[in-house]
């Protein structure tokens, strides 16, 4: 899950990767170490130097200018991923990566999260991106997904938002989702 440009880009309490035969992939954030085990953060500064800012694990309530600013409680449970660009520049920005997914026997699967936004500015460009990597998370190519999108043309949302990506069309693979 890439973020870099919104407030909160926070993929929620629960990142799941599901279909009726149940999920292949479920992680709540609630664990003492972060990222948890498998997954990986990549970040990089406004100058496109590594650094190792970028998501954190909490209940997403930082101060800022006007107060208090993100959802204040996750989705669900006691904690949320979330990056928090407050504090960052416009060009910095930083990918969430799942461990490996195994999706060789899946006929219909889906990625499905939360996402919470407080505002955003359309010169920011795209808050959140999803990528998939099908040779072991070594690169990631284009979005799969990017927000805004037209039923949130400016991505400020109403609370917690539920996201559902199809991704069937990586059946019979194994991916990375960043």
């Amino acid at each position: 899950l890439g973020a870099g440009t919104t407030d909160f880009a926070t993929p929620g309490t629960h990142i799941f990767i599901e279909e009726n035969e149940g999920p292949y992939l479920a992680e709540g954030f609630e664990g003492d170490v972060f990222p948890p085990s498998g997954w990986d953060m990549v970040s990089y500064d406004e100058y496109g130097n590594i650094t190792t800012d970028g998501w954190a694990v909490g209940d997403a309530s930082i101060s800022c200018f006007s107060g208090a600013c993100g959802p204040g409680s996750p989705n669900s449970g006691a904690a949320a991923a979330y990056y928090n660009v407050y504090d960052y520049y416009t060009d910095a920005n930083s990918m969430l990566i799942t461990p490996s997914i195994d999706l060789s026997g899946a006929t219909a699967p889906k990625l499905s999260f939360y996402f919470w936004d407080e505002r955003h500015d359309p010169y920011d460009g795209y808050p959140l991106e999803v990528f998939i990597s099908t040779d072991s998370g070594v690169s990631f190519g284009s979005p799969v997904f990017q927000a805004p999108t037209a039923s949130f043309p400016d991505l400020v949302t109403d609370g917690w938002e539920k996201f559902d990506i199809d991704l069937s069309s990586y059946v019979g693979q194994s991916i990375h989702i960043g």
